[in-house]
């Protein structure tokens, strides 16, 4: 007896079950309901003597439905007569579903939560390195090989590290994908690619020379929220674009000093990895005084008019301006922060790097040690705030910072 084929009303009708189960339209394609209730179009086929299954993406009746994923199935026993595997070309009349189309969505869900120059460049190595190779090809179809050969034409250029970063993009929108069946092949390319280059060491200001700079900083006339942001960046050991980033929601138990946070999500990560910072009472005040003032945007430091984030060069150009070119850099500080700390002694190696966000070994091992270590780091922080006390001579030196 020959499969009544669906309809729009019967789809809607079909109800979650505790276990997946299969809807059939004939022909392969199929609707696979899930226990969440989401509806996955897939089309079943056999190609070199294999049984396969392609995704057509999530059912969506007004942008995927019916039409779409017959006309996909259509499209698939066509290229099976010619030979060709439906699961290595694009068949799907609309292009929802491929790897393109799935990557601008997670752009965009991304973008808001990056600076500018930052979101500019992630879409521009999008465009140029990853959707001209792999942006027709339906989601599902992606193989490592596809995405290896892309990262080695990186590689050949001779930009390394863009070609660890294109693989944590390409990874991210992997992950994306509302498809269960879906998976990420970037974890497995790690080893694959070449190392990326040492990094570049920023000039950082000696032990000895921290005092004249923060007496500096208080005396220096500029808007309240750029020295309040030069002193945060400072005081958390944050990379400049983690803390012009930083968002309200990113802050938690502010009412409770010693459980106090910031909460930097994965995706705003040099290394795509959540990370937490335990806030000193000296960070602490800072954030405070902040959301006494705060006003409607979301950035805790704000560009200019309230919009956006904060440029990436005003710390900077203000460290300038107070004569400190070619002597430090705002990166430069993770480094007299990582050298005061090896050099006293006090500190395990692993919790300073922690308090870097460089973790080295195994998931399991990171995931361990980032939550083993957070009351040593919360130690360690403190211990650099007080230092800092200690350097300008004051316990008090940075109160009334903000006019």
């Amino acid at each position: 007896m020959p499969t009544a084929p669906l309809t729009q009303t019967k789809i809607e009708q079909l109800k979650p079950q505790p276990k997946p189960y299969k809807v059939s339209d004939g022909g392969g394609l199929h609707l696979l309901v899930n226990p969440n209730g989401s509806k996955l179009l897939r089309l079943s086929y056999r190609h070199g003597g294999k049984q396969k299954t392609l995704a057509l993406g999530a059912y969506d009746p007004k942008a995927n439905g019916l039409i779409e994923a017959r006309a996909a199935r259509e499209a698939a026993k066509k290229a099976l007569k010619e030979g060709r595997d439906p699961g290595r070309v694009a068949v799907t009349m609309d292009s929802s579903e491929t790897f393109e189309r799935i990557g601008r969505r997670w752009y965009r869900h991304k973008e808001a939560r990056w600076n500018r120059k930052y979101a500019d460049i992630v879409l521009k190595r999008l465009e140029t390195y990853v959707f001209p190779h792999i942006g027709d090809m339906p989601i599902g179809s992606v193989r490592k090989s596809d995405v290896l050969a892309v990262l080695r034409k990186i590689e050949d250029r001779g930009i390394i590290e863009t070609a660890h970063r294109v693989r944590e993009y390409i990874g991210g929108i992997f992950r994306f994908s509302d498809d269960d069946n879906v998976i990420d092949p970037t974890p497995a390319l790690k080893g694959r690619l070449k190392p990326a280059p040492r990094p570049v060491h920023h000039k950082s200001l000696k032990r000895d020379e921290i005092g004249d700079f923060l007496a500096k900083l208080r005396a220096s006339k500029c808007e309240p929220q750029t020295r309040s942001a030069i002193l945060f960046t400072i005081l958390t050991a944050a990379r400049t674009g983690e803390a012009i980033g930083a968002q309200w929601d990113e802050f938690e138990n502010l009412r409770h000093p010693s459980k106090a946070l910031w909460r930097i999500p994965g995706e705003r990560m040099k290394e795509g990895r959540e990370h937490i910072v335990p806030l000193s009472p000296q960070a602490l005040a800072i954030v405070k005084e902040l959301q006494a003032q705060r006003g409607l945007g979301s950035y805790v430091f704000p560009g200019r008019g309230g919009h956006g984030a904060m440029s990436n060069n005003t710390m900077i150009f203000h460290c300038y301006a107070m004569g400190y070119r070619n002597k430090t850099t705002m990166h430069g500080w993770r480094g007299s922060f990582s050298t005061i700390a090896n050099e006293s002694g006090l500190w395990a190696p692993d919790v300073i790097e922690l308090c870097l966000a460089h973790v080295s070994g195994s998931e399991v091992r990171r995931a361990y040690n980032s939550a083993e270590h957070l009351p040593k780091r919360r130690e360690l922080l403190q211990w650099w705030a007080d230092e800092l006390d200690k350097l300008h001579g004051s316990a008090t030196w940075h109160e009334g910072l903000f006019g």
